[in-house]
């Protein structure tokens, strides 16, 4: 890329917050709370992000890989990547850059949670 000689930036993917709105984040029964249904291995660490950077309970529940293989096929194999590899920013590193960078509680209390409703 530096052979090209061009002004670019390039920014390295990641998980997003939001992500989890829609196919994985469900209501509770009985109305408090949410279940996050994923096929992760829920020892797992994925490293995520909320899109505004570039106190709600979530349980979890870990989704049977053939039932999202089903339902979606690229949902399947971007999580087969995530379970085996996953993302490899320095974490550490990047907040001392971006001091303002959400953890994924803030995010949710931060208005985050009103966009999963949204979407679930």
């Amino acid at each position: 890329m530096r052979a090209l000689d061009l002004p670019l930036t390039i920014v390295r993917p990641v998980y997003f917050f939001e992500n989890f709105g829609g196919w994985g984040l469900q209501p509770r029964e009985g109305g408090e709370g949410y279940t996050l249904a994923m096929p992760l291995s829920p020892g797992t660490t994925l490293q995520s992000v909320a899109v505004d950077d570039i106190g709600a309970r979530v349980d979890y529940f870990q989704l049977p890989w053939e039932a999202l293989k089903e339902q979606n096929e690229d949902l399947y194999l971007m999580n087969q990547f995530l379970e085996r590899e996953g993302y490899q920013a320095d974490i550490a590193a990047l907040r001392a850059e971006y001091p303002g960078l959400h953890t994924f509680e803030q995010w949710l209390a931060e208005g985050g949670l009103a966009h999963l409703r949204k979407a679930a």
